[in-house]
């Protein structure tokens, strides 16, 4: 058991540091680069979930569903918990950025993904194509039943010019 407990602890530090990590490239590259090298990366969501997998593993081998481990119990459900709700926020939720300043209010967000949603009509019938991609994409789709292209060229934020000579 305690081996099982080591490797939990091993595994939550690593997820520590892989954070802090994406804190200083966050506030030297920007939010979008923090995304693409450490929370989209494939390895961080392997390690969160092997970390829920482990919580889950330290609950049955500890039997803390018995009366006495409630508020181990409870500890480790409610970091299970977190978990679960951090994948489905980032798998299912919206992500984006709304500006607002000081004293005023907002109605505009831009979003993080591109929503691309095209609705038509022909005679009686109504068909409508919609997907999330991010910039760059190219999609070939079908539109009653013929062929329609879509790309999208790249957008670069904050990108600035150098002249060099």
């Amino acid at each position: 058991m305690q081996k099982l407990i080591k490797i939990t602890f091993l595994f939550i530090i690593v997820l520590i540091i892989s954070i802090a990590f994406a804190t200083f490239i966050e506030n030297s590259d920007g939010a979008d680069e923090a995304w693409k090298l450490i929370y989209d990366s494939v390895w961080f969501e392997v390690l969160s979930f092997s970390i829920v997998i482990l919580l889950i593993a330290n609950i049955l081998k500890s039997q803390m569903y018995k009366k006495r481990n409630l508020l181990y119990l409870i500890f480790h459900f409610a970091l299970i918990f977190i978990f679960i709700g951090a994948f489905i926020g980032k798998h299912y939720g919206f992500s984006g950025i709304l500006h607002v300043s000081q004293n005023s209010s907002a109605n505009v967000m831009e979003s993080k993904y591109n929503y691309f949603i095209i609705k038509s009509k022909k005679a009686d019938k109504t068909e409508e194509l919609s997907f999330k991609g991010v910039n760059g994409f190219k999609k070939e789709l079908s539109l009653f039943g013929k062929p329609l292209k879509i790309t999208d060229k790249i957008i670069y934020k904050n990108a600035k010019k150098n002249l060099t000579m």
